[in-house]
């Protein structure tokens, strides 16, 4: 399943789906070309100290 989801909501959306969970999915964000690039989960929720 795909859903698009914006970066102001995501903190939000990692909270609902718990900790245990997190791992099991991929998260990308869309350049301004277009492309897609995979988010590093791990190092996004360091960048926001969760």
């Amino acid at each position: 399943m795909e859903i698009q989801i914006n970066p102001e909501d995501l903190s939000l959306f990692l909270e609902k789906i718990g900790p245990n969970n997190i791992n099991r999915i991929e998260i990308f964000g869309i350049n301004e070309d277009g492309s897609r690039e995979k988010i590093n989960i791990s190092e996004y929720l360091k960048e926001l100290d969760i």
